[in-house]
């Protein structure tokens, strides 16, 4: 599975005074760097390591959920453009919680992706959903494509 640490000499940082700066590939742009941002940028690497094409991957969207506006992290699409992978992303010291499931559960009910990872980056919890049946089981790791 995925460790920031495999993945920080692919990701590519600047400094600009006393601020540093990363790049996101799918975004294509300069952000400033946050311990979430690299967790997000390493869950990218380690998708495209796993097959999934930077086409079909969108970063920091809203969404309505509930008729409210929300913002995910990741979600990788099939090639239809149907969500597959929905990502959030929490910063490495913050431990993943049941409210970080329940939030992903939630963006999970509007977008309805085949799979949740949530990812500190370190700690990894994956879920196959099946939406008709309202199941999730955790499996150890995304399919590769």
């Amino acid at each position: 599975m995925i460790s920031i640490e495999e993945h920080l000499q692919e990701i590519r940082t600047k400094k600009l005074g006393e601020q540093t700066w990363i790049w996101c590939t799918i975004r294509s742009k300069w952000l400033v760097l946050t311990p979430e941002e690299v967790v997000r940028q390493a869950a990218l690497s380690y998708l495209i390591k796993l097959g999934y094409s930077p086409k079909h991957m969108t970063v920091e969207r809203q969404i309505m959920v509930n008729q409210l506006q929300k913002r995910y992290d990741i979600v990788v699409s099939d090639k239809s453009g149907t969500p597959y992978i929905l990502v959030e992303c929490k910063q490495p010291k913050e431990s993943i919680k049941m409210s970080a499931l329940e939030q992903a559960a939630i963006y999970n009910l509007t977008l309805t992706g085949q799979y949740m990872w949530i990812t500190n980056g370190h700690d990894h919890k994956i879920f196959e959903i099946d939406h008709q049946l309202k199941a999730s089981r955790t499996i150890d790791s995304l399919p590769s494509r």
